[in-house]
């Protein structure tokens, strides 16, 4: 998956947790701190 779709696709399930959780289970080799990065970020983009 590409940097922006991963983006896009944090942008939109940002706010529901289960997902997130869903996806970390089964994306183990996405970098943990890249995800911690992208998810603020779009929480930024979210609160604005």
């Amino acid at each position: 998956m590409s940097r922006s779709v991963l983006q896009h696709w944090f942008l939109k399930n940002a706010p529901n947790k289960k997902i997130l959780l869903a996806c970390i289970d089964r994306t183990d080799h996405i970098n943990l701190k890249a995800l911690n990065l992208l998810l603020s970020s779009a929480r930024n983009r979210l609160a604005r």
